[in-house]
């Protein structure tokens, strides 16, 4: 199962590398974020026992490290593609963003009522490009101009 999800998620670090950052393309990017979100949930026992290191095969556990560095390695470079308004620690951020991903969906399917797989994507998009990718919003109370 780990090889499986090795191969696949070379696709998905592929599919991020595509994402334009610098002029932000939403449609790929929630395309990236479904793509991502849906190999998460399937190889979720995976995942874990690669984060936590609990897999019984070394082998398994090494794939693991090497998936999560490419996978992190993937999201510094499309972090840092784009000139952003104040500085930030790619690394961190990377991880934050992979725990965003990954950890998000599975709290928003908890709630009463859960949210649907469509709203979880949105969330996520939203997230993603207000937090990392300095998309703003002029809320009517901020706007002076009136």
């Amino acid at each position: 199962m780990s090889i499986e999800a090795v191969r696949e998620s070379e696709q998905i670090v592929e599919q991020l590398r595509t994402v334009d950052t610098v002029d932000l393309d939403a449609e790929a990017l929630r395309a990236w974020i479904r793509a991502t979100v849906s190999f998460i949930d399937k190889y979720s026992g995976s995942i874990n026992a690669w984060i936590e290191r609990t897999a019984d095969d070394d082998l398994v556990t090494r794939l693991g490290a090497h998936w999560l560095a490419v996978f992190d390695i993937a999201i510094v470079d499309t972090l840092v593609a784009r000139d952003l308004k104040y500085p930030i620690d790619p690394v961190i951020s990377a991880v934050v963003l992979r725990c965003l991903v990954s950890r998000l969906p599975e709290t928003a399917r908890e709630l009463d009522p859960p949210l649907s797989e469509s709203e979880i994507i949105d969330l996520l998009a939203e997230t993603i490009e207000r937090g990392f990718f300095n998309k703003t919003f002029l809320l009517a109370s901020d706007d002076h101009t009136q």
